[in-house]
């Protein structure tokens, strides 16, 4: 199962808002049944949800930290491995949701499940999703920083968002969504800066992500960051 990077929106798919993201296929977690492993409980609860007793083996190299949706990664493997995953991807993602935020208490949103469960870019506004393919081939660079690792649920733990904030990042994610579709480069390259600014605006993130992404932007790129800090994505526009 593979990484997932926000594009515009994000985090307001936290406080119902919306969200445009992309899979990141570079990366990728796996479950196999019946081979020992290290335990893990994002493993541990996926397989107890679905009643599936007995040893997994788990391995990812996504990035740990960085906000490229390892975790869920893991979790989705982990159902898809048991064989009583939920066919519908929707379900899949609702239900590593409930593993996630009710299981294991990690404040989490359906972005990164959905992204995982339908394997497609999406745009997820609210509850409803919406798969996308680009008009045009869009390229993008991800990079991340140890340094600007942290943890997740740790960042999002009681945070609010003023509701304006939700709406204007949720416009700027639904107006995202049709410029990856265009496959207008441009366009999207606008919007994500935009929205990466806004969010630094009211839910900052630490300065070495501040430091990472203002790398980017003196390559003459326009970087949003992909998750709760860490890691930087942009599109290429020429």
């Amino acid at each position: 199962m593979c990484a997932r990077a926000a594009l515009a929106g994000n985090p307001s798919d936290m406080h119902g808002g919306a969200v445009l993201a992309v899979p990141v296929r570079a990366c990728n977690a796996t479950v196999t049944l019946g081979v020992a492993g290290a335990p893990v409980a994002l493993v541990d609860a996926a397989m107890a949800r679905v009643g599936v007793a007995g040893e997994a083996h788990w391995q990812t190299d996504i990035p740990r930290g960085v906000g490229l949706a390892g975790s869920s990664a893991l979790v989705i493997a982990a159902l898809r491995a048991s064989g009583n995953a939920p066919d519908d991807p929707l379900e899949l993602a609702h239900l590593a949701l409930a593993i996630e935020r009710d299981d294991l208490g990690i404040p989490s949103g359906l972005q990164d499940r959905a992204v995982q469960a339908f394997d497609e870019p999406v745009l997820v506004d609210g509850g409803a999703v919406r798969v996308l393919a680009p008009a045009k081939t869009l390229e993008f660079v991800v990079a991340w920083s140890d340094d600007a690792a942290g943890d997740s649920g740790d960042y999002h733990r009681g945070r609010e968002l003023a509701a304006s904030a939700v709406a204007e990042l949720a416009r700027i994610a639904r107006t995202a969504a049709d410029a990856f579709a265009a496959g207008d480069a441009t366009a999207l390259a606008n919007l994500m800066d935009e929205s990466a600014r806004l969010r630094d605006e009211v839910a900052p993130l630490s300065s070495e992500h501040n430091a990472l992404a203002e790398r980017l932007r003196a390559r003459g790129l326009k970087p949003n960051s992909t998750g709760s800090g860490g890691a930087v994505i942009a599109v290429v526009t020429s």
